[in-house]
């Protein structure tokens, strides 16, 4: 197994990337727009995973991906949404 690198996490990062307007369940779960509740839907999806070390790979590997999408969702909301970025 290789180590852990910066290209490593770079790529497994751009392998959550998704479309919200092509990429289903995203087109819905964007819509939204409230980043509490995607951080919540992650939390919820991290809660749910079996820690058993039996369980199936290929399964935690795709709810990682999801959280990952769901937590860079809140980020882009937080950071640019049309909520955040009214005048005080």
């Amino acid at each position: 197994m290789p180590g852990i690198t910066k290209a490593l996490i770079a790529k497994e990062l751009r392998e959550s990337v998704f479309s919200p307007k092509n990429d289903f369940p995203f087109t819905v779960i964007s819509e939204v727009g409230d980043y509490d509740y995607f951080i919540r839907k992650a939390k919820e999806i991290l809660l749910s995973i079996p820690i058993s070390r039996f369980e199936n790979k290929e399964l935690v590997l795709a709810e990682l991906k999801t959280i990952i999408s769901l937590l860079a969702l809140a980020k882009v909301e937080l950071k640019y949404g049309k909520e955040n970025n009214k005048a005080t």
